[in-house]
Formats: C-alpha cells, sequence, structure tokens
C-alpha cells in the first residue's frame, strides 16, 4: 500500500482529510494517543483502539536516546510488533523534548541549555546527563529504524531565530516556543512528500 493523502473536505481554512499508510488509514483531524516510549500509559492495545484513535505517536527523542529500547523494537521488527500495535504510527523529531528536557537534569541541579549550530543540536539525555548530538540526518535514521509510518522532519533546522523563506513566503520564528514551525510548513506546502 502507498502512502497518500487525500482531500475530502474543506470549510475556510479547516480541512477533511485521509492520509493512506502502509499499516491503514488515518482520518484527519484525528485523536492520537502518545506512546512516548512505544506504550500508552495505563492502557493496552485493545484499550487504545477501543478509544477510536487510528493512529499513535511515539516519541523520537525518548526511545533514540535508549539504545536498549532501540534494540528491543528491532528485534521485534519494527515498532508496530513491539507495541502489539498493527495501525499506522508517527514518529515526531525529538527536537521538542531536546530543549524541554534535554536541557534539564533530574539527577543535578544543574541546568544545561541546548545548543544548536548549523548541523544539529548537543544537548545532554535527562536520564543520565550523557551528551547526544542529533542532526537531521540522525532524526530520520532513528525515525526509520522505529519504523514509523509518518516521520516529522527535524525541526530544530527550522526553529531558528530570523526570518527564513519556505516556498518562497517569509516565516519569523522568534524563539524556541515558536516550534509549531511544523505546522507552519505543513500549512505552507505545497505537496506531501513521503521519507
Amino acid at each position: 500500500m502507498d502512502f497518500s493523502f487525500k482531500l475530502q473536505a474543506t470549510l475556510g481554512h479547516a480541512r477533511v482529510g485521509q492520509i493512506t499508510t502502509p499499516h491503514g488509514l488515518v482520518n484527519t483531524p484525528m485523536f492520537m494517543p502518545v506512546g512516548t516510549v512505544a506504550s500508552v500509559k495505563s492502557l493496552d492495545m485493545k484499550d487504545v483502539a477501543d478509544t477510536g484513535a487510528e493512529i499513535i505517536l511515539a516519541n523520537t527523542y525518548h526511545l533514540g536516546i535508549r539504545e536498549q529500547a532501540l534494540a528491543a523494537i528491532a528485534a521485534s521488527g519494527g515498532i508496530h510488533s513491539f507495541m502489539n500495535w498493527p495501525y499506522p504510527v508517527l514518529t515526531d523529531s525529538g527536537g521538542f523534548q531536546v530543549f524541554s528536557l534535554g536541557a534539564q537534569l533530574p539527577h543535578n541541579s544543574r541546568t544545561i541549555p541546548a545548543r544548536v549550530d548549523g548541523s544539529g543540536v548537543l544537548f545532554r539525555s535527562h536520564l543520565d546527563g550523557s551528551k547526544q548530538f542529533f542532526t537531521a540526518e540522525r532524526s530520520l535514521e532513528l525515525q526509520r529504524m522505529i519504523g514509523a509510518d509518518i516521520i516529522m522532519a527535524d525541526p530544530h533546522r527550522v526553529i531558528v531565530k530570523g526570518p527564513r523563506l519556505l516556498h518562497g513566503k517569509k516565516i519569523y520564528s522568534p524563539d524556541i516556543r515558536a516550534g509549531m514551525a511544523l505546522v507552519i510548513a505543513a500549512l505552507l506546502a505545497k505537496e506531501l512528500v513521503a521519507c
């Protein structure tokens, strides 16, 4: 089954559509439970399916800094088998958590801010304080290793101060809280590109 998006209806700026993935259909807008570390807390997958959810979000930051989690997912044949979830899975880039969690170390009182440069973002794991470095390529590699149906682009390249051009239109992201640049990019995109 190919990846595709079909616009079904519009009303003003609102849109209703359907995304086709190798693991099934997702109607938009959608309810998307969060399975941070490949688990929706306190629910088994039947309970999640009973909510009407057609897709789950798994977090690249939380899985990507845990080598054992990546190994377990790979040994299971991908995140769908690992979670016992036969439906679509979306992974985020991990960029938000790099700044919200990667800057805070619970095991000591120091706050170490993440640093962004032209090649990626340097941060410390919130679990053990180890140095981590995510590039756009590493984020995509992790998401492919996880086996997501829908992979979110790396936002640390988008979340920068100053004006940027996107499809010929100028956008401005004043600070990290403007991380909804991914949403802006999606709204301005002329076409949907599958990774």
